[in-house]
């Protein structure tokens, strides 16, 4: 997702709706606050490592995902495709790139 794209979002969709997506910290758990003069939205990629219980699949793979953020002073959320809202047991590893806007 290209800036624009994220600017589009945010205006059609707003934080709020982001925020019912909301993965936390590197369980999805507590995320690390940031210090922030003021809210920022950047877009990150992602690389993803899943341990699987079903026996069918490898023991783990490894995927990348791209991330859209609402960062401010009170809030550190990530939205991301639904394709990850669905991958469950994710975690995150490393921060891959990102783009400020």
């Amino acid at each position: 997702m290209d800036p624009e794209c994220a600017l589009k979002f945010v205006k059609n969709f707003g934080i709020r709706y982001a925020t019912d997506y909301v993965f936390r910290g590197d369980k999805m758990d507590n995320p690390p606050r940031r210090d922030l003069d003021s809210p920022r939205i950047y877009i990150s990629d992602y690389r993803i490592l899943r341990e699987f219980d079903d026996p069918d699949y490898p023991l783990t793979e490894r995927r990348d995902y791209q991330a859209l953020h609402f960062d401010g002073p009170m809030m550190d959320s990530v939205l991301v495709t639904d394709e990850f809202i669905n991958y469950t047991g994710g975690v995150i590893k490393e921060r891959v790139t990102g783009i400020s806007i």
